[in-house]
């Protein structure tokens, strides 16, 4: 059922510099579920397609890096290069990617989105009762 790998990018502000940063996780270990949906809308079919991404708690990341809280992510003078996290407007894209976006030119956001089929997160859900199947809810779009 976890059998497919994923990367994601944590964005976050770098207050030194104040840009935003890209820090890329490849995740080994998910399920990933695409929905595609319409929806009709002053009788447009408009496309409202999403995905629903099931990260077991015990998740396998690159470089032995390790889950922290989106709170504990975002605070002033984190050190970010062993973790990762998930929060809203972070990116994913199915499969292990090796690109890192840091905004010269080809390596930029938009660049980033015209070359892979990358999602932005929009919700997360944890789901924890205390067992095996412990696991995050992402759903991305």
């Amino acid at each position: 059922m976890f059998d497919t790998n994923l990367t994601i990018y944590n964005v976050y502000r770098d207050y030194q510099n104040d840009q935003r940063e890209y820090h890329r996780t490849n995740l080994h270990g998910v399920n990933w579920q695409g929905k595609n949906v319409q929806n009709l809308s002053n009788k447009e079919i408009e496309s409202a397609d999403y995905t629903n991404v099931y990260i077991p708690e015990t998740v396998v990341a690159d470089k032995g890096k390790v889950f922290c809280a989106p709170e504990e992510w975002s605070a002033k003078g984190t050190d970010r290069s062993g973790r990762f996290t998930f929060q809203k407007n972070d990116i994913v894209v199915l499969g292990n990617i090796d690109f890192d976006i840091t905004g010269e030119e080809g390596a930029r956001e938009k660049d980033f989105f015209e070359r892979f089929p990358a999602l932005r997160i929009f919700e997360i859900t944890p789901c924890f009762f205390g067992s095996e199947a412990d696991h995050w809810k992402i759903g991305a779009k």
